[in-house]
């Protein structure tokens, strides 16, 4: 059995007038204290056992991998804290840092219309954020899911909104044209688990 942890990061510094999925944006002046919140989420969640296999990965992007380094000081500095570009959030191209009320309202429209097909110029659409977070989730699931081991692995992952909405999509079986029905707040922690070949959601943006 694997325990999986979808970690949503904390608030940041830039608008919520403003468009970011690629881009590194900040922190907002709350990391000390939010950080502190998510961490007391994960200790009334998760049961962290001594000989239990802890194992994080991140988005490389510094609002999920400041708090992923943030919990893993909390847990043991042994842990070694992966980055994988694969479940890093949408990719907006050309609209990065943009006002979305300066975007172009053609593409703008044509985009909210078919978002899962349709990229955003020069960026992605919901169906490649999809198949990235799809392979990597297949592999968290090859590499620490041991079916003749009775303790399980626990997996955290430091995600973002849009990343770890697909990520829920595929545990629950769902069509992608579903993926925004999941609220997903600053901080949120979702849990689903793999026990022999299938997938049970826990609870979402708690």
């Amino acid at each position: 059995m694997v325990d999986i942890y979808f970690i949503r990061h904390t608030s940041v510094g830039v608008s919520k007038a403003v468009c970011y999925g690629f881009s590194d944006v900040p922190l907002s002046e709350n990391f000390a204290f939010e950080k502190q919140e998510v961490w007391s989420k994960l200790q009334k969640a998760a049961t962290f056992q001594s000989h239990q296999q802890v194992h994080i990965y991140t988005s490389p992007l510094q609002r999920c991998a400041l708090l992923a380094d943030y919990v893993q000081q909390q847990l043991s500095p042994k842990i070694i804290v992966q980055h994988d570009n694969r479940v890093k959030e949408m990719n907006f191209g050309d609209w990065e840092m943009k006002k979305w009320e300066e975007l172009p309202i053609d593409s703008f429209q044509a985009w909210m219309t078919a978002f899962v097909h349709t990229a955003v110029p020069n960026g992605e659409n919901l169906e490649k954020v999809h198949q990235r977070t799809e392979h990597f989730l297949t592999e968290i699931i090859e590499k620490h899911h041991k079916p003749d081991n009775l303790t399980p692995e626990t997996v955290l992952i430091f995600a973002h909104a849009g990343s770890i909405r697909t990520m829920l999509v595929q545990c629950l079986g769902m069509p992608i044209e579903h993926t925004f029905r999941f609220g997903m707040e600053y901080g949120a922690v979702s849990r689903a688990r793999y026990i022999q070949g299938h997938w049970k959601v826990d609870f979402v943006n708690r």
